[in-house]
């Protein structure tokens, strides 16, 4: 018999919880490890819907817009499992095309509809609803909840593709509803803070164990470069190329979803783009690596983005080396930070040869504080402040 151990908190706690975001275990996102670190004493409702970006006539598009409709007309994705009982994933109904009303109205109908139902078969009261992305607004006040919460990890405005009109007008809507808004950085505070805005910073947390416990010391081999996360639009291209040719013994790996044109990138004989790997093997595949890499253009997308990748570089105990960014800059004590191609280069040259002095028990400390336990308490305490005082002038 399972334990219900949803009363490990006092009841004034909130225990019932309607998140919107991405599709459940496609990609690990801040959003999907806060949720999971609810599970053990909340109920959580997971509801997938369509991205942000309008579909194009690409391959990878309309394939993804085929695997959303085989979702939609099969309950295939909805689901609990053995390790998250109290995880239900929803998949309604949704389209894209969010600038045409009548499109939002669609939205609003059929997810309010599947939802709602949802929430009264678990004998929910008062959840509390957690957005994840701008055009996510239309759901406030629809899903019964007791508040409601806006988790921003990005500036979505500056996403390749964007319409940045639209996005940024999508944003102001959500933030005049929203009772409060959780960002992961300062940066991104700054810009969302407002009069009347609850604002509160909540960093990218990192699973320590999960990639520290598969480093190993290697036997042999080329010297590994290793770059895990989406191969997008942020890569700086040019530098990958330049460090393909200056290390040409070294064997570059870059493991993730592919967005960009990486024609040029694979054309190279020791550069190799991998397809991406699940969270749960990625520590495997990455332990032969000798150094990581976050290869960054330097411009605003990439000044306002918090790569959730590098903590768990770090957390690997492997040297890291990056272009600069704010990130990075916070956690300058533990990462190398290159201001050019050929710094980056040469970082990476004497990495190559004489390796790099340790710092593990400074590292180890200062990672500790930021785990996955941590932020979920964090969010939590921010969360029950928040429902508290709606339910007291209610």
């Amino acid at each position: 018999m399972s334990h219900d151990t949803r009363n490990a908190r006092p009841p004034e706690e909130a225990r019932e919880f309607i998140v919107f975001g991405s599709d459940w275990n496609r990609h690990p996102s801040t959003s999907q490890h806060l949720a999971r670190g609810l599970l053990p004493d909340s109920q959580v409702i997971w509801v997938e819907t369509v991205g942000l970006r309008a579909p194009s006539l690409t391959w990878r598009d309309i394939k993804r817009c085929g695997q959303k409709l085989l979702d939609f007309c099969t309950t295939r994705r909805e689901t609990t499992t053995p390790d998250h009982p109290h995880l239900h994933v929803l998949s309604p109904p949704t389209l894209p095309f969010t600038r045409l009303r009548a499109v939002r109205r669609f939205n609003l109908w059929s997810v309010k509809n599947k939802v709602r139902r949802a929430a009264r078969a678990l004998g929910f009261e008062k959840p509390v609803l957690v957005l994840t992305c701008p055009h996510q607004g239309d759901y406030v006040g629809h899903m019964q909840e007791s508040c409601s919460i806006y988790l921003c990890l990005d500036d979505y405005s500056l996403w390749h593709g964007m319409d940045a009109v639209h996005v940024t007008r999508m944003e102001q809507d959500i933030l005049g509803k929203v009772d409060a808004i959780v960002t992961v950085s300062a940066r991104l505070a700054e810009r969302l803070g407002g009069p009347g805005r609850r604002v509160q910073v909540i960093s990218q947390g990192v699973d320590v164990h999960h990639f520290s416990s598969r480093t190993r010391a290697k036997s042999g081999g080329p010297f590994e470069i290793v770059y895990f996360g989406m191969i997008d639009a942020r890569l700086d291209q040019d530098l990958l190329l330049r460090v393909a040719h200056s290390l040409p013994d070294a064997r570059i790996r870059l493991i993730g979803p592919q967005v960009a044109d990486t024609r040029r990138l694979a054309a190279a004989a020791n550069i190799h783009v991998e397809a991406g790997v699940s969270y749960d093997l990625l520590p495997e595949s990455i332990a032969s690596a000798d150094v990581f890499i976050l290869p960054f253009l330097v411009n605003p997308l990439t000044e306002s983005c918090t790569p959730l990748k590098l903590k768990e570089y770090l957390a690997t105990g492997k040297p890291v080396v990056s272009t600069p960014n704010p990130t990075a800059s916070e956690w300058g004590r533990f990462v190398q930070i290159a201001s050019s191609h050929d710094e980056f280069i040469q970082r990476l040259e004497s990495i190559a040869a004489h390796g790099e002095a340790g710092h593990a028990p400074q590292l180890q400390e200062s990672l500790e504080r930021e785990t996955w336990a941590a932020k979920t308490t964090e969010f939590l305490a921010l969360v029950n402040k928040v429902r508290s005082s709606r339910l007291s002038m209610s």
